[in-house]
Parts: structure tokens; sequence; C-alpha cells
């Protein structure tokens, strides 16, 4: 094996640290799909079922997914071809990279990193304040649910779970992706459960256990009173368009597997399983989530349940916050439900922490490999075959976020972190569209090019990915609703791509002067 401590075996005008990136592939199909489904995110999609009607009144929820699924096709067919193509470590930083400009590679998965960072930090937070906290509702312990969302409590829970999952992902990848698979399956199947339990659990029946613990008629009427307004009927065709940009926070990200592709084995036929087969399946159980849901608690409950809780919440009677998981299990009181509702999003959590720090850190190990960071962070162990420094970063950092989200955040910070993200996936579509043409030979050597009349398949994906997503930022910049077009928002939102900008060019002007060409790494693939 190639040296793999992380100091350069070919002389200090090396371009990449390294012949050989140390990383074993490791990752089978079956593990990218698991781990892709876990990134879809059915956690943020149970936040998006128990929220998008107050959101957007008068938004056909089930609607609103499957034409979510249309962009995620566009975007899922990108990174199959430039996965295939390039099956390299780093995703999108390799393809935008070697097919537009070295610098706007960086900037954007710079970017996209730091916004997944971001959300590491909300999820290690939800793990005491949702899912905890529900659970402890659903049983009747009320005061253990207050414990367990104060500041303090909520930070140490969520701390102790981001470093037993660092400690779990630098063990080892086989080792982090048994337990992987072990919490989806498991969370999976308690997710499946639940969305059999509200689908049997009549709209009666749900507001007779409202009535057990406040009144359900009188939690609308309040919110009426603070000011909420009912939408004439919940088939409006405006509302279902708009939160389509939101509800693509979960259906959108179909593709983390990319960003460890050097370590995916047989890549021609894992990555399309592993995408278009979470995008499918992640589709069908939120859309599942969807329909028992508008069926059972009704839209206008979860509306105006959301809006007193905003805005009235002396006036909010019920146990805990408005939740999928805590509506799911109120009419069937008891600690079996509860624990089986709550655990399965817990154990979902566990999951996409474990193949976020996976991924994420591949993206820090190839900007390193590059030279664009110290080349430490590419230290690979010997025994585990894991970036080290590189996961401690993530982790490091997904600390950081949490405490700043767990004192400063808000849900609103959905709205802003997905312009923040597609914004990187229409650079994507760019790439896509410009690589057949200007990285000629390299879109030759590929060993899957299909084409229609003539025009590559990964030109039309790419084009259609910048219009579809373009549309969406577009909303995103009109529409208040989202929380995204705030100054502070914008100024955030820009700010990570500048600070990428600034970045890469200082560490070019540093690496000049050593005597390292760094555009020279862009002309050619880095080694496997």
């Amino acid at each position: 094996m190639a040296e793999v401590t992380g100091k350069s075996s070919a002389g200090p005008a090396a371009v990449f640290v390294r012949r050989s990136s140390g990383l074993v592939r490791e990752i089978r199909a079956g593990d990218a799909l698991a781990g892709n489904i876990l990134l879809v995110n059915l956690v943020a999609a149970a936040v998006i079922v128990s929220t998008l009607p107050f959101t957007f009144p008068g938004a056909n929820m089930p609607v609103a997914i499957l034409l979510s699924l249309i962009p995620a096709l566009a975007v899922g067919t990108v990174y199959v071809l430039f996965n295939i193509a390039m099956p390299r470590s780093g995703g999108d930083y390799v393809y935008i990279s070697r097919a537009l400009h070295p610098s706007v590679g960086f900037a954007a998965n710079f970017s996209f990193v730091a916004w997944n960072i971001i959300f590491g930090g909300l999820l290690g937070n939800w793990i005491a304040t949702v899912y905890l906290s529900g659970f402890f509702a659903s049983i009747g312990w009320t005061g253990a649910a207050t414990a367990v969302s104060k500041p303090l409590t909520a930070f140490l829970i969520g701390s102790v779970s981001i470093l037993l999952t660092a400690a779990i992902v630098i063990a080892g990848t086989r080792v982090a992706l048994r337990l992987m698979n072990i919490f989806f399956y498991v969370g999976m199947a308690g997710l499946l459960a639940t969305i059999g339990l509200i689908a049997f659990t009549s709209h009666q029946a749900f507001v007779d256990a409202v009535n057990n613990n406040a009144s359900y008629t009188k939690i609308i009427s309040a919110a009426h009173a603070a000011g909420y307004v009912s939408p004439d009927n919940w088939n409006q065709f405006v509302p279902t368009l708009e939160s389509v940009a939101l509800v693509s926070l979960t259906t959108l990200f179909v593709m983390f597997s990319s960003y460890a592709g050097g370590e995916v084995r047989n890549v021609r036929r894992s990555v399309p399983i592993a995408i278009y087969g979470s995008m499918l399946i992640g589709g069908l159980v939120f859309f599942a989530m969807a329909v028992v849901a508008v069926s059972s608690w009704g839209n206008e409950f979860i509306a105006a349940s959301n809006y007193l809780n905003a805005t009235a919440p002396a006036k909010y009677t019920l146990s805990a916050p408005p939740s999928f998981n805590y509506f799911a299990v109120l009419a069937h009181p008891g600690p079996t439900w509860a624990v089986i509702a709550n655990g399965s999003f817990i154990l979902l959590v566990f999951g996409n922490l474990i193949f976020g720090f996976i991924t994420l850190s591949r993206c820090l190990f190839a900007w390193s490999f590059d030279r664009l960071f110290p080349h430490q962070i590419t230290s690979v162990n010997d025994r585990t075959h894991t970036p080290v420094v590189a996961i401690v970063t993530i982790a490091l950092t997904t600390l950081v976020m949490m405490a700043l989200y767990t004192v400063y955040g808000s849900v609103a910070f959905l709205g802003g972190a997905t312009m923040g993200l597609i914004s990187t996936f229409i650079v994507v579509g760019i790439a896509a569209v410009a690589f057949p043409y200007v990285r000629k030979a390299l879109y030759r050597t590929s060993p899957v090019r299909p084409s229609i009349l003539g025009v590559p398949v990964l030109v039309i994906a790419g084009a259609a990915t910048v219009i579809l997503l373009g549309a969406m930022v577009y909303a995103f910049l009109t529409n208040a609703t989202f929380g995204a077009n705030g100054a502070q928002g914008l100024v955030f939102f820009a700010g990570l791509w500048v600070v990428g900008f600034v970045i890469f060019y200082v560490v070019k002007v540093l690496r000049q002067r050593q005597g390292v060409d760094i555009d020279s790494a862009f002309a050619e693939l880095p080694p496997e």
C-alpha cells in the first residue's frame, strides 16, 4: 500500500499530496443506498409534514412531494453520470473544479459542507428537544420533557451523540457502515410502523385523543382569534407549487454517496442503485407520511396548532409542541408506541450523522489532497483506513454549530439552508452542461455516455437542474415565508461563498511561493 501518513511522497513541488489516496473501496451498493436514504433525511421530512400546512396554507402537501421528485431526478442523474465519469472522493468539488474552475469548485463545495455541518448541529439538538422531549411528553412525563429541552441539557446530550458518532466513524468505515445499517433498518421499521399506526388512526379517533388532553376545536378557534386565517381549500395551485422548494429539503439529497465516490465498489452498478433507489424509496416514504398525517390529523389542525404554538403559546394547551412523532402517538398513550415513534427517529438521526461524517470528511480530504488544506487532513490510519483528522474536524465544527443553534436557532433555518445547499447543485448543473465540451478527452474516457438525439444526457439533466433549481432560488428570494431572504440570511448565504473564494486564492498564492502550481492539479483527476 502507498504511504498513508499524510506526508508527501513525491517531493515538495508535487501537485498532489501523495501518489495514492490511501482510502479503500469498502462501500457496497446496499451501504450507499441506505446512506443516501438516511441523508434524504426523513427526519427533516417529519418536520416538514408537521409544519408545511402552517407555512403554506392551502398547499396540497402530497402533490408537492410528488412534484419535488422532478428536480430530484434531474439532480440525481447529473450526480450518477458525474460519479461514474469521475469516481473520486469529494463529489461535486471534483466535478466542478475539473469541468469549470477550481475556485468555483472549492467555493461551491465549501458552502455545501458548511451548510451540512450546520444541519448536523441542528440534528444533534433535535435528539433531545424533539425526540426525547416528545417521548417523555407522550408518556405523561412533562417535567422530563421540559428538562431535556433546556439548552444546556440539549447541548450535553447532543455533544455526547456527536462525539460518539465521530468515534464510530474513526473506528473504521466497515464498522461504521455496519452500525449505520442497523440504525437504518431498525429505524425504518419503526418509522413504517408509525406510518401504519397513523393510517389506522381515524380522524375522529385523533380528535378524541386531542380532546382528552386539550380541545381540538378550541385550539383551532384560539388560533383564529390570534390571527390565523384559514385558506379557502387545501388544493390550491400557487401554494402547492411554492411549497415544492421547501419540500425539496428532503427529496433533493439523494447523492451523498458520491462524496465518498473513491470508496464505492463497482461504481457503474452501485451509484445508480444508490441514487435512484434513495429517490424512489425516500420519496415514497415521505409521500406516505404526508398522506396519513393529512387524513388523520387534518391540514387545518396542523396549521392552527403550529400558528398558536408560535404566536400565542400560552393558549396552546397540549403537553408538547406540534411534531410528527408527538401527534403520531397521541391517540395511543403508553410507552410502547412512544418508544417506537421517537426511537425510530433517534436511530435515523444517528444513521444520518454516521454517513454524513463519512461523506463530508471526504470533501475535506479531497481539498487537502489537492493541497488547498493542510496535508495532515489527508492522513489515513493504516489499520482503519479512515481520515482521522478530517473526521475530527467535522465533529468539532458540528459541535460549534450545535451550540449556536441551541442558543440562537429556529426551524426558519430550514429555508435558508435549502437555498444555500441547492446553490451548489445549480453550479453542478452548469458544470454538467459544460463538461462534455470543455473537457472532451475526460468525458470520452467515461464508461457511460448516454445521449438523446445526439445531445449528452448529462447536458440535458444539467440544463434541467439549472432551470428547476433556479426557479426555487427565485422563490426563496421573493417569498418571505421561507425565512431565507432577510438581510442576515442573505449575508450568511453569500458569505460562505465569499469565504470559499478567499480561502482558495490565499492558498493559491501561498502554494506558489512554495513552488507548487495549484492549477496543474485540476488538469487531471486525483489518484485513486
